[in-house]
């Protein structure tokens, strides 16, 4: 069995069992966050930190929400590092680990829900 990169715990607890709600903030997970990826990548390729920076932040809820841990920490350094014009070669390895991680989380999202 393959590790589970994300984790529908905190999902369910705002439910409160409403099946709807979980399949919905699920699909929301997986449509928005391809386009995120992108933006991402070009803010980055064009040097854009203040950009990389508000992604980053509105990145940060959904990843909380899909309990993918492995990246809780990263996307927060990002956006930090963004904020204070840190090294490009450091916030350009947190966007390839974050956009790598993402990736292989929505395959397992996807083929877990069928979706």
């Amino acid at each position: 069995m393959e590790n589970k990169l994300y984790s529908t715990e905190l999902i369910q607890m705002m439910a409160g069992g409403d099946e709807n709600f979980i399949l919905k903030m699920i699909r929301l997970f997986i449509q928005q966050t391809p386009e995120m990826i992108k933006k991402l990548n070009k803010a980055l390729e064009e040097g854009d930190l203040k950009q990389t920076k508000l992604i980053a932040h509105k990145m940060i809820s959904s990843i909380d929400m899909m309990g993918i841990e492995s990246i809780r920490q990263e996307i927060r350094d990002l956006e930090r590092s963004a904020a204070k014009n840190g090294s490009i070669e450091v916030i350009r390895s947190y966007v390839e680990n974050i956009g790598k991680v993402l990736t292989l989380t929505l395959e397992q999202v996807k083929n877990d829900h069928k979706l």
